[in-house]
């Protein structure tokens, strides 16, 4: 969750400005924002199929994995036409959108998980833990966006000014959008696959250890 979030967060308070000044074309984002806001929402049936034939962590490394490859694409092409860039965007977007619909199912699992374990239900627990590092993941992301543009040598304009960015500080920019949020995404990738151990199978195990615990204390 917390290096989705950097990665997600921090592309987007990047977006205007690689709009801006990378493509020098502000005009196309609202088709851009609405195409990612359409994909995330085009994967709610489809994450529901995919974690029932597959598993919920299965399905979210897939979207993980899709969104990497895409941002992969873009910083090998580093392409120069918006929407060229927003169709390949939009298909990260419907990646990010598979994960981003089983994440919070991932809670469950974890309390199960533990339940299973050590014999205690600690839901409040394992909530609030996830919903803290969302939120530092979100804290770090608002700072990270103006840490780049400082890095990059990101000019801004006073009194109105136009400013006008030098080539490199636009080429550094696109790297920030794209290759950045890949490696985030890639190693999120690697925790999820190596280090969280809850896939279908464990999972399913889990369900039937509970389901039969919760039998012989009603007997």
């Amino acid at each position: 969750a917390l290096l989705t979030l950097v990665a997600s967060l921090s592309t987007s308070a990047l977006n205007t400005y690689l709009y801006k000044d990378y493509f020098n074309n502000t005009s196309v984002m609202a088709l851009a924002s609405m195409l990612s806001t359409g994909s995330m929402i085009l994967m709610a049936p489809v994450a529901t199929k995919l974690s029932a034939k597959i598993g919920k962590k299965e399905t979210g490394c897939l979207g993980i994995l899709i969104a990497a490859v895409m941002f992969l694409v873009l910083w090998v092409m580093r392409v120069k036409d918006p929407m060229v860039y927003i169709a390949l965007i939009t298909i990260q977007g419907m990646g990010m959108g598979l994960n981003s619909m089983v994440t919070w199912a991932y809670i469950g699992d974890v309390i199960d998980y533990q339940e299973v374990r050590t014999g205690v239900r600690t839901d409040g627990t394992v909530y609030s833990t996830y919903s803290f590092v969302r939120k530092i993941g979100q804290a770090v992301a608002a700072g990270l966006g103006g840490f780049l543009l400082t890095a990059i040598g990101y000019a801004s304009s006073t009194a109105g000014e136009i400013v006008t960015q030098t080539e490199a500080v636009r080429s550094n920019l696109y790297t920030c959008m794209t290759l950045l949020p890949a490696v985030l995404y890639i190693i999120a990738f690697l925790c999820m696959a190596f280090i969280y151990p809850l896939g279908k199978k464990q999972v399913d195990e889990n369900t039937r250890v509970l389901a039969q615990r919760r039998a012989q204390q009603k007997d």
